[in-house]
């Protein structure tokens, strides 16, 4: 069941736009107008869909984050490609653009150095992200980033 939320009242420095397939706050907007196209407004499908990013994408984050410690850059590109996947769907550009950068670079072997801190942010943006849908959606997952 989605919330109604009003723009412009949130105290924890949230904002939810007039349009509410555009979410944005904590420096942060997530774009869901595709998963509403494809759910054609079924709020079941889209709380399921939200639901399941929710749960997912720590994991693959995880992984992502794992293969890396280990130098398993095969294992980084395919985890990365993978949630590119997610990111297409829950459009989160800034995420997609980073995530697209560790694929890229563990693929070609290149600026390695560089993907652990890009790792950190993704983490640090999703707990944005996550606080934004939950606070959207009534979903119930265990949604944590380690």
């Amino acid at each position: 069941m989605e919330k109604n939320l009003d723009e412009n009242k949130r105290a924890d420095g949230a904002k939810i736009m007039t349009d509410p397939q555009i979410l944005s706050g904590y420096g942060i907007t997530v774009d869901i107008s595709l998963l509403y196209e494809i759910a054609e407004d079924d709020k079941a499908f889209i709380n399921t869909m939200i639901s399941t990013f929710l749960e997912t994408f720590p994991v693959t984050i995880g992984k992502i984050d794992a293969a890396c410690k280990c130098s398993d850059w095969e294992e980084v590109y395919r985890s990365a490609h993978f949630a590119k996947s997610s990111l297409s769907i829950i459009k989160i550009d800034k995420m997609l653009e980073i995530v697209h950068k560790i694929e890229s670079n563990a693929k070609n072997k290149a600026d390695l150095q560089a993907i652990p801190a890009l790792i950190e942010t993704v983490k640090e943006d999703y707990i944005k992200v996550d606080k934004l849908l939950m606070m959207h959606f009534d979903v119930k997952v265990k949604s944590a980033v380690e």
